[in-house]
């Protein structure tokens, strides 16, 4: 029998969450198939009614499950590609449930001004940054890192969000001398916290962009398979190159994902095998591509990534290879750390 849970106790559960008493209650409703509301959640907070044995279960195993320790410090994955409309932060949301799913801790870090992967999540940019809750109050005010952390997914992995406040401080940044590596030390303070950390970044090669890759140790390059996406890549592999030497750091890159594919298109079929000789050139991985399907859009709308909804989506075996490689990375630097 799960030990009895206090009022107390789902309390503070439900507050770090940032849920309120409806939004613990939903949850709960999701997970079990039940039909509780405010007044009820209300009631067990007070002592007024006993908390059910499965209710204790269900929130205990969730609060074990973001206790984990990692086995940091974390590697730190980038998705980047100049041209918007990729499907990059799809790809960076969809590794990261996969990644939690397998036990990983994985921090998402939403570095787009647009906050497109908080977006996509269900939370509130604009909301959060009043909070202090975003990597612009990182950058630029040196707000610890750890106070705009915000679990996703039911706590399934963290996000820092992002707003369109990073735009305007993008453009400060750009002028401050010292601030060249402001992300990568953010990124610092919580690096031994988690397994992995991903950064979504903005779909150019500015600032921030440049300044992610040089936090990262390796890269995944999501790529439509259509020509304007095709000939942004060559500008950023030029840019990490750049990156490489000035931060004097070894970027891997990991591979090549092509995404938004339609194997009854010619031109799809024709960018694709420009992808496959690309990858061929650089001797990295071509990863398996991601079809185009109705799946994503849905996704956006239950502000979920679409493998929580339905693991078999278009793209699973995809978004497996690239978990497996970031695992596989993760597994090396321990065995060099050992």
């Amino acid at each position: 029998m799960a030990e009895k849970m206090s009022g107390a106790e789902l309390r503070a559960y439900r507050e770090n969450r940032q849920l309120d008493q409806a939004g613990l209650a939903a949850w709960l409703n999701e997970r079990l198939n039940r039909r509780y509301d405010r007044n009820k959640v209300s009631a067990w907070e007070t002592g007024s009614t006993p908390i059910p044995d499965l209710v204790s279960t269900v929130v205990r195993d969730a609060l074990t499950s973001r206790s984990r320790p990692s086995s940091g410090p974390a590697r730190i994955v980038a998705f980047a590609n100049q041209k918007g409309g990729v499907a990059k932060t799809t790809s960076a949301l969809n590794t990261a449930i996969l990644l939690a799913q397998r036990g990983k801790r994985v921090l998402l870090v939403d570095c787009d001004p647009q906050g497109s992967a908080t977006l996509h999540l269900g939370e509130k940019p604009l909301k959060l940054d009043e909070q202090g809750k975003t990597l612009t109050w990182l950058l630029t005010r040196d707000t610890p890192t750890a106070e705009a952390i915000v679990p996703v997914c039911d706590g399934q992995f963290d996000l820092i969000p992002s707003s369109i406040s990073l735009a305007e401080a993008e453009a400060s940044l750009v002028t401050n001398p010292l601030a060249g590596g402001v992300l990568q030390g953010k990124l610092e303070e919580v690096v031994d916290r988690y397994d992995v950390l991903l950064l979504d970044c903005p779909p150019n090669l500015g600032y921030i962009s440049v300044t992610a890759l040089a936090a990262a140790d390796a890269l995944i390059v999501p790529c439509q398979t259509e020509g304007l996406a095709y000939a942004g890549i060559a500008s950023l592999f030029s840019t990490v190159d750049k990156v490489r030497r000035f931060a004097k750091k070894n970027i891997r890159l990991l591979g090549i994902l092509p995404t938004l594919y339609n194997a009854r298109r010619i031109a799809d079929q024709e960018v694709l095998g420009r992808l496959q000789r690309q990858a061929e050139k650089l001797n990295v991985r071509l990863f398996t591509p991601v079809r185009d399907a109705a799946d994503y859009g849905k996704s956006f709308l239950a502000g979920r990534p679409v493998l929580e909804l339905n693991p078999k989506a278009a793209g699973a075996e995809s978004y497996a290879e690239i978990a497996d490689a970031i695992i596989a990375l993760t597994v090396e630097t321990q065995n060099a750390a050992a």
